[in-house]
């Protein structure tokens, strides 16, 4: 089968992208989130209702890839701004390289700043993992875990690190996910993906809080019935819906019963799809089109679709050339 081009991939919306943007469209629920995680150990806390969306016109020009979305600013009781940057993680398994996917993150961001500002400090940047994976998070969040030698060799203090904050939604307790309904019912939606029979027992109380909000119930719609995994399920998903919801069965029907539809032809290329996007491939990928944007300005469409559909290897193969190869065609050359 053909593959498809990058910038068909970076449109096509996952399943798991449809309970994320509920989340990610709601300010108030990042705010939220944001109150209650971020970290007593700095001395200030931020005041949620100066949460805002950095400018999505210079979020696009930092990146190859559009992360509006996940970057955000706020003020804090003591009077600074910080920058807000919430990584989300949809692999069943922990991320070894999520300290160097947000290197790469933070130096794109840094270097517009500095493009856009020569004269200004830096913005402080804190840097959130958010995990509802299927298995523990074995991962350090300190980059020098990255070195060679890591962790027997003692870290100098005149190596780079940092460290990011972890929200590991499987290691929190029910109870202790939010104090906010909506918040909660959303989080423990994520926190149970991978057990659709948990996941059933918490879908009631979500549908009952958007009932009659047809958008947002049929973005619910599309990642309950993705993650059912089986008719038994299905069925009882759909006697969920008609209990609490009838009036919009109507949209669960249009909706879920064309994902499964789509699902018996396309499962295999879909499980394609979601692992090419959600490995550790796409964090290789967007980090060569940074580098090459950066080294040689632009970046062609062919150029950004053969990145996009490439392999591991030959991901490789380009970063080993790209700091000694005089033009794009130079790094892209076939082996």
């Amino acid at each position: 089968m053909r593959r498809r081009s990058g910038s068909r991939l970076l449109a096509r919306r996952l399943p798991h992208d449809a309970i994320t943007r509920i989340f990610l469209e709601r300010l108030r629920l990042i705010a939220v989130l944001l109150r209650e995680r971020f970290p007593k150990d700095v001395g200030y806390s931020i005041l949620p209702e100066t949460v805002e969306r950095l400018d999505p016109v210079f979020v696009k020009r930092a990146f190859s890839k559009i992360y509006e979305d996940l970057f955000f600013m706020v003020r804090t009781t003591n009077g600074l701004i910080e920058w807000i940057f919430i990584f989300f993680e949809h692999k069943s398994e922990p991320e070894r390289d999520a300290a160097w996917q947000l290197f790469t993150y933070i130096s794109a961001f840094w270097h517009q700043w500095r493009r856009e500002h020569p004269d200004a400090k830096l913005p402080r940047i804190r840097t959130f993992v958010f995990y509802h994976g299927k298995d523990p998070w074995n991962v350090s969040n300190d980059f020098s875990a990255l070195y060679e030698g890591s962790p027997e060799v003692e870290v100098a203090t005149d190596d780079l690190n940092f460290r990011y904050r972890l929200i590991n939604l499987w290691a929190i307790d029910d109870a202790d996910l939010s104090d906010d309904p909506e918040l909660r019912a959303i989080l423990l939606l994520l926190k149970y993906t991978w057990w659709p029979d948990k996941l059933l027992g918490y879908v009631e109380s979500a549908l009952r809080m958007y009932k009659g909000n047809k958008e947002m119930l049929k973005e619910l719609f599309r990642y309950l019935t993705w993650r059912m995994g089986s008719q038994e399920n299905y069925e009882k998903l759909e006697a969920i819906v008609r209990r609490t919801n009838e009036e919009d069965m109507d949209t669960f029907y249009s909706y879920a019963e064309q994902l499964i539809d789509k699902g018996k032809l396309e499962g295999k290329l879909e499980g394609k799809l979601e692992g090419k996007l959600e490995g550790k491939v796409q964090g290789k990928a967007e980090t060569l089109l940074r580098l090459l944007q950066d080294r040689f300005k632009t970046v062609p469409n062919d150029v950004q679709e053969r990145i996009w559909c490439a392999t591991e290897a030959e991901l490789d193969c380009w970063f080993g050339r790209i700091l000694r190869a005089r033009s794009i065609n130079g790094v892209m050359a076939k082996a």
